[in-house]
C-alpha cells in the first residue's frame, strides 16, 4: 500500500498540504482560529436550521391518515431550509428575534461578516471581530462563546414560539378534564 494518494501527496496529511500550497502564510495557528469561526458560523447556521423547520412544521397540517406525505413534506421543508442561503435563512428570524435578543442578532452579523471576508479571501490577514484581530487567543475564545450565546438564545427563542403551542395544549387538557369531571358530577347525580 502506498502511503501517498493517487495524486501524489502524503496520506494523512493531504488536508494539511494543500492548505500549505494554497495559503503558504497562514501558520498553524492562524489556520485553527479560522477553523474555530467557521465551526463557530456552523453552530450558528444549523440553530438558524432546526429553528425555522419547528417554526414552520408546527402548524403545518398532519393528517394521521396521510403519514406519508406528511413525511415528505417535512423532509422537503427540511431539504428547502438547509438549502438556503445563510442571509435569507437569518431574515426570516431577524425581525422577531431581535425583540428580545438584540444583541444575539448584531452577533450573528458580526460572525457571519467575518466568515464571508475569510472565506471570500477578502482579507484573510486583516480579519477583526469587536475590532481585534481574530488570530488572538481572546479573539478566538470571544468568537466561539458569542456563537455559543446565540445557540443558547436561540433555543430560548424557540421555546418562546412553541409556548403558545404549549399553552394551548395544556389548556386543552385542562377543559377535557372540566367536561370530564362535569359529565361525572351529572352523571352521579342521576
Amino acid at each position: 500500500m502506498s502511503d501517498k494518494t493517487e495524486s501524489g501527496f502524503p496520506i494523512g496529511a493531504v488536508a494539511q498540504t494543500l492548505r500549505k500550497i494554497l495559503y503558504p502564510a497562514l501558520t498553524e495557528h492562524q489556520v485553527e482560529a479560522i477553523m474555530v469561526l467557521l465551526m463557530s458560523h456552523l453552530l450558528i447556521e444549523q440553530k438558524i436550521n432546526h429553528v425555522l423547520y419547528d417554526w414552520l412544521k408546527q402548524d403545518a397540517p398532519c393528517p394521521p391518515e396521510k403519514a406519508q406525505e406528511v413525511l415528505q413534506a417535512e423532509n422537503s421543508l427540511w431539504e428547502t431550509i438547509v438549502r438556503m442561503n445563510f442571509s435569507n435563512k437569518f431574515s426570516l428570524l431577524k425581525p422577531f428575534l431581535a425583540i428580545d435578543f438584540d444583541q444575539d442578532v448584531k452577533h450573528v452579523i458580526q460572525i457571519n461578516e467575518l466568515r464571508n471576508t475569510v472565506f471570500h479571501g477578502r482579507d484573510i490577514e486583516g480579519a477583526k471581530f469587536q475590532g481585534k484581530s481574530i488570530f488572538e487567543e481572546e479573539t478566538v475564545e470571544r468568537i466561539f462563546l458569542k456563537a455559543q450565546e446565540v445557540g443558547f438564545n436561540l433555543n430560548k427563542f424557540s421555546e418562546m414560539v412553541d409556548s403558545f403551542h404549549a399553552d394551548a395544549e395544556k389548556n386543552a387538557k385542562e377543559l377535557a378534564e372540566w367536561k370530564r369531571n362535569l359529565t361525572d358530577e351529572s352523571k352521579s347525580r342521576e
